[in-house]
């Protein structure tokens, strides 16, 4: 006996006809929309649908005039590209740095250097931080270049002789160099020059200073000391830093306490919070030139800082205690800034 297909049974075959590879809640819903005095309510047609592609039951199997339809997989989010951006943390130990920054090699100031180092050893520094900027990358720049600097492999050599010289020096049980913007003109150079180059062996600062036991840190990452943060100060975008006072600039965008570089200009600025708790920045000096040729008459200063820290067992948020001194070069001596 053949069975007798019904109106809505009828219109029900035509859209599966139709749409076949719809699946039957949206198939429902069209339905109802199209047909609302057949299909009186979703339920009713999605019973329908589901009839005749046999998925109610075994006895109704022989009524399917339809493939099932698998249920579609749960969507998933897809991977992301950012890369894991964390801060560097210093070693949660009893530590005294001496931190530098602004060497620009090979216009760097070797009677700073000699000032800077003896004043670490005689305070018992037993580790250095470099806060970007320790070679120039003259030629790689993208501003006008004159063929008479020095050349790129040149920078590098002398670079390699001073850090054996602050390694020989202080013998630092910890040694971080993070990158400043004028090291992140390689990177830059062989983007618009060389991209077919990027990531051969040999062409990144952990190769190129060949130091296993210097620490890099790239990436614009901060160096973090429980809540002190040590940047070098072209993380955030153009005029982070007042030209006033830098530590002041650096206050108003990073609302903790922090050590920056780049400005070439020692400075202090701190501010007390609602639960009283202060809030301390400070800017450190180079220990370059301060007269080169795109700027002879520079407001720079020659300086450093040095950070101690320990643990800490009263404040476990941070775990680490710490202290900073700001120092200025002036006329070969070492005084406060």
């Amino acid at each position: 006996m053949v069975q007798k297909i019904t109106p809505k049974g009828e219109i029900t075959l035509k859209y599966l006809e139709r749409f076949s590879k719809t699946e039957t809640r949206q198939l429902a819903k069209m339905l109802v929309k199209d047909h609302p005095d057949v299909f009186h309510s979703m339920d009713n047609a999605r019973t329908a649908i589901r009839y005749y592609r046999g998925a109610i039951g075994k006895r109704n199997r022989r009524a399917a005039t339809r493939p099932i339809l698998p249920t579609p997989p749960r969507p998933e989010l897809p991977a992301s590209d950012a890369p894991d951006w964390k801060s560097y943390e210093l070693p949660k130990i009893k530590a005294k740095y001496l931190v530098m920054a602004d060497t620009h090699i090979p216009y760097h100031k070797p009677e700073a250097i000699k000032i800077m180092v003896t004043y670490a050893k005689e305070a018992g520094c037993n580790g250095i931080i470099i806060l970007g900027d320790f070679i120039d990358c003259y030629q790689l720049s993208r501003f006008e270049k004159s063929p008479k600097m020095r050349s790129f492999p040149d920078e590098v050599k002398v670079a390699q002789q001073i850090l054996d010289y602050l390694s020989y020096e202080l013998k630092p049980k910890t040694f971080i160099y993070k990158l400043g913007n004028h090291e992140e003109r390689l990177e830059h150079y062989i983007y618009r020059h060389a991209p077919a180059l990027f990531g051969i062996e040999g062409l990144t600062w952990s190769e190129l200073i060949d130091r296993p036991k210097i620490t890099i840190v790239k990436d614009k990452r901060p160096i973090t000391c429980g809540r002190l943060f040590l940047i070098h100060g072209h993380e955030y975008s153009k005029n982070m830093l007042s030209p006033v006072n830098p530590a002041r600039g650096i206050f108003l965008r990073g609302h903790e306490c922090a050590i920056c570089a780049h400005s070439h200009v020692a400075s202090n600025h701190s501010e007390p919070t609602f639960a009283e708790r202060i809030i301390s920045c400070w800017s450190i000096g180079c220990s370059c030139d301060l007269h080169p040729t795109y700027c002879p008459m520079s407001r720079w200063t020659q300086g450093f800082g040095v950070l101690e820290t320990k643990k800490s067992k009263t404040i476990p948020e941070d775990n680490l205690l710490w202290e900073f001194s700001n120092y200025k070069i002036l006329k070969g001596r070492v005084v406060p800034a």
